[in-house]
């Protein structure tokens, strides 16, 4: 089973990076406007992420990322 949740957040990961880039992380100023351009750039219809997906993935990443910098 942990094999089959850590190959489905790598997959949200991954399509996520489809359509968000590095320099919308690093140019969002706050975590709110980060989550608004992921959600401007995935598009419902044609992805397997809905808008909580979304949320969560951005979440993680930007988690992961700020860390190394407080």
């Amino acid at each position: 089973v942990m094999g089959k949740v850590k190959a489905w957040v790598m997959d949200m990961e991954e399509e996520f990076f489809d359509y968000v880039t590095e320099d919308d992380l690093t140019n969002a100023e706050t975590f709110q406007e980060f989550v608004a351009v992921a959600k401007n750039k995935i598009p419902l219809s044609g992805s397997f992420m809905t808008t909580s997906d979304i949320e969560y993935t951005a979440s993680t990443i930007w988690n992961d990322f700020w860390q190394n910098y407080i």
